[in-house]
């Protein structure tokens, strides 16, 4: 029987460099790769919908606000995603960009801030329905680092938004604080001294596995002894 594959998630705010390691690592060790969005996905799909108003119908007759429904969809698209990834797939590893931790921290810092979630639209208990990741790199650095980045990335910037990421991230600590798979990274480091560390965690922790499927893929490509 074939092992399921080896789930590594990449988690953390916006313009940590969650994507940019996500994709190095992923170069480096051959494995497989969630990406967080399609191409032109935010572009494309979410501007359309956004334009459609600021809340949906989705219980009876009763409006549901946009940032509810979007994570809505969210819980669905995860669950699906971890339907399919619990049968045997070729890859004996997969990096996920962002997991069902980044509902759960967005989450609760939107529906605080909105004030007006849909009562009546029942929010599932996420951790509980969704695949743990076997291991969890949170990515993270300071506001003034993350700022030039997303500047550079053509987003708009306000002192709002930037403390919304901060609320984020304690929420992310929060959920973190007492899991021994998640292992912490600080990208004010250069990007390649960032997936070295990335790639010799992971190398470590494998290691430390009763994951014999795993130990021979990376053998093979000369990454362990």
């Amino acid at each position: 029987m074939i092992a399921a594959p080896l789930i590594v998630a990449f988690e953390g705010v916006a313009g940590v460099g969650k994507t940019t390691l996500a994709c190095a690592v992923q170069q480096e060790l051959g494995c497989a790769l969630v990406a967080e969005f399609p191409g032109n996905f935010l572009d494309g799909f979410l501007t359309r919908l956004s334009a459609c108003g600021s809340s949906i119908n989705l219980h009876e007759n009763c409006e549901t606000p946009l940032a509810q429904t979007f994570l809505l969809a969210a819980n669905a698209a995860f669950k699906a995603e971890t339907a399919h990834l619990s049968e045997p797939l070729a890859h004996e590893i997969i990096l996920f960009d962002r997991s069902i931790y980044s509902v759960i921290a967005y989450q609760e810092v939107v529906f605080r801030q909105a004030g007006n979630v849909n009562p009546k639209v029942p929010m599932e208990f996420f951790k509980d329905s969704i695949l743990e990741p076997d291991l969890i790199f949170f990515i993270d650095c300071s506001t003034s680092v993350i700022e030039p980045r997303l500047k550079n990335r053509g987003i708009q910037v306000s002192k709002q938004y930037l403390e919304f990421l901060d609320e984020v991230r304690c929420k992310y600590e929060g959920l973190f604080a007492s899991k021994e798979h998640v292992i912490f990274v600080n990208t004010e480091v250069s990007i390649d001294t960032s997936k070295k560390f990335i790639i010799d965690e992971l190398l470590r922790r494998v290691e430390a596995m009763k994951r014999p499927d795993v130990h021979k893929s990376f053998k093979s490509k000369g990454l362990l002894l």
